[in-house]
């Protein structure tokens, strides 16, 4: 891992959503900027505000000294169709991945870091009628260690 925090998160989140759940399939599991074409139904996850959190840092072998603590904004959309008699379960399930209980942020989804904390920060419901879609998002603040045996360089180049 390097400092690409936002594409290891939401990779971690789609795992457990992907293990997690039988209500969407993972080909239906979108990420930040993905191109797949939107179905219903489906997540979608997006990380943001993706920070270092303190001036904790760790001794990488061959690298030295580097940042270690950062903090992330994760939304995760359970999109359905109007109505849906499915849709308050969906929810549920999601709510519980992203739970203590749940405990889902571990090997083998998780390798590169571990999770400090995860905590909800919100929950939104929206109708689009033109779509006849039902959304509700979850939203939650992570905190989160690199480990140092995954750490890896960033590269220069694409």
């Amino acid at each position: 891992m390097s400092y690409q925090v936002q594409q290891y998160l939401a990779a971690a989140v789609e795992s457990v959503l992907a293990s997690g759940q039988s209500f969407v399939a993972t080909a239906n599991i979108q990420k930040n900027r993905d191109t797949t074409t939107s179905t219903v139904p489906r997540y979608e996850i997006e990380v943001s505000n993706v920070a270092r959190a303190s001036a904790q840092m760790i001794s990488v072998s061959g690298v030295g000294w580097v940042y270690s603590h950062f903090t992330a904004d994760v939304e995760v959309s359970y999109v359905s169709e109007r109505p849906s008699t499915a849709h308050a379960s969906a929810v549920a399930r999601t709510r519980y991945l992203f739970s203590q209980e749940a405990q889902a942020f571990v090997s083998p989804v998780v390798t590169v870091f571990e999770v400090l904390a995860l905590e909800s920060t919100g929950e939104t419901q929206e109708v689009q009628e033109d779509a006849r879609e039902d959304w509700s998002k979850l939203s939650m603040r992570f905190e989160i260690g690199l480990l140092p045996n995954a750490y890896t360089v960033p590269t220069a180049s694409p």
